[in-house]
């Protein structure tokens, strides 16, 4: 489901080159403010571990002993909290950095993504009939759903019909 381009080191090193130079520049190359943005992320990526092991440890609350070890883990996401809110309150520019970071590597991600959803990935066509090569032609540059289906017949037609009134 990736693009073609991403198989190929040399297009994915520049685009994350061409998102770092970008952050060196708006931020004038502070050294303080990327290490803000390191410790930030840090951080961040320290708290959701601590919660993903305490909401585990909430879906498995059935042993006494996962549930005092789970309660570890809520202090340890208390500090961690409290540590990430702090860093962020004393040096804002991490926060910032980061969001310019996250903000051009998603944006192009979901340009992509959004091209290739919306394209139409089929090396032939054949038409059964004229009728269906002529209706073909009606529909050319028209918003059109079309709906694969695993088996060509009346039986997986009616099934797949059925399926979208519903």
């Amino acid at each position: 489901m990736a693009p073609h381009w991403v198989a190929y080191r040399r297009p994915l090193v520049l685009v994350l080159l061409t998102i770092a130079v970008i952050v060196t520049i708006i931020f004038d190359a502070s050294v303080e403010a990327q290490g803000a943005a390191y410790a930030t992320g840090v951080l961040v990526l320290m708290l959701s571990a601590a919660v993903a092991v305490v909401l585990e440890f909430w879906r498995n609350r059935r042993d006494s002993g996962a549930l005092v070890f789970g309660s570890y883990f809520v202090v340890v996401s208390l500090i961690f909290m409290f540590t990430l809110v702090d860093n962020v309150l004393v040096r804002p520019d991490g926060v910032v950095i980061a969001a310019v970071f996250i903000i051009f590597v998603v944006a192009p991600s979901a340009v992509s993504r959004y091209i290739r959803a919306t394209e139409l990935r089929v090396a032939t066509i054949s038409f059964a009939d004229d009728e269906s090569s002529e209706l073909w032609k009606s529909l050319v540059r028209k918003k059109v759903h079309l709906v694969p289906l695993r088996r060509n017949t009346d039986a997986a037609r009616e099934r797949k019909a059925a399926d979208l009134v519903h």
